[in-house]
C-alpha cells in the first residue's frame, strides 16, 4: 500500500442542531380555515355582483344614449324652424357647412365600444348644439 500523503489529520465534527422555534399553530379566532362551503358561497355572492354589474354598465350606457340623443335633438332642432315662429330661420351656409364639416372629421367604431368613441361622441354633439344655435 501507498503511503498516505494526507497531512492533516481528521477531525470529529459534531453539529449541533439550532434551537428552533415552536411550529406556528392555527388559532380559530385569528386566522380561521375557510370552511368547505365557503367557496361556494364566495362564487354565489360574485357571481351577484358580477349581475349587478352589467345592470350598472347597461344604466350608465342608457343615461349616456339619453343625454348625447338629446344634445343632437337640440341640434336638429336647428333645422327645422317651429311652424308658428315666423322670426326663426335657418342656420346660416357657413354654420351649415362647419357642422358637416364636424360630422365629416369623427370616426368611431360603433362595434368595439371604445370609450374614445362615446367621448369623440359626445364632444361632436356638444360642438353641433353650439355651432348650430349661435346668434349671428
Amino acid at each position: 500500500m501507498a503511503p498516505s500523503t494526507r497531512t492533516t489529520a481528521t477531525k470529529a465534527v459534531t453539529k449541533t442542531a439550532a434551537p428552533r422555534a415552536p411550529k406556528a399553530t392555527r388559532h380559530a379566532a385569528e386566522d380561521p380555515k375557510p370552511a368547505a362551503g365557503t367557496r361556494n358561497e364566495h362564487a354565489l355572492a360574485l357571481g351577484r355582483e358580477l349581475e349587478a354589474l352589467r345592470l350598472t354598465c347597461r344604466e350608465m350606457v342608457q343615461a349616456y344614449e339619453l343625454r348625447v340623443g338629446a344634445l343632437l335633438a337640440a341640434a336638429a332642432e336647428a333645422l327645422s324652424p317651429a311652424a308658428g315662429d315666423a322670426g326663426r330661420r335657418l342656420p346660416s351656409a357657413a354654420r351649415l357647412e362647419a357642422a358637416l364639416a364636424a360630422i365629416g372629421k369623427v370616426t368611431v367604431k360603433p362595434a368595439k365600444g371604445r370609450p374614445k368613441d362615446f367621448a369623440r361622441l359626445l364632444a361632436l354633439a356638444e360642438t353641433l348644439v353650439d355651432t348650430l344655435h349661435e346668434e349671428s
